[in-house]
């Protein structure tokens, strides 16, 4: 397999605009969901980011690690 480098980078503002914001040197957005979140606060981030990211956004649901805060994967 192929080794994967990450960083993690803390932004404050809109969730849809950092992510979309980011996204320009990537091909890819990963986003990880699960059920715990208010479904329509999800659909509401999912509808705007894409609507906004110049990459493709791939959702990953029902991950099997529960995510205390939203992680982002971004291919270079």
């Amino acid at each position: 397999g192929q080794s994967l480098e990450s960083e993690q980078i803390i932004d404050e503002g809109d969730p849809a605009t950092e992510i979309a914001r980011r996204a320009h040197n990537h091909d890819l957005v990963i986003l990880g969901y699960h059920e715990k979140r208010r479904a329509a606060r999800s659909l509401h981030l999912f509808q705007k980011l894409g609507a906004s990211c110049p990459c493709p956004i791939l959702i990953v649901r029902n991950t099997t690690k529960s995510w205390s805060k939203m992680q982002i994967l971004a291919s270079g």
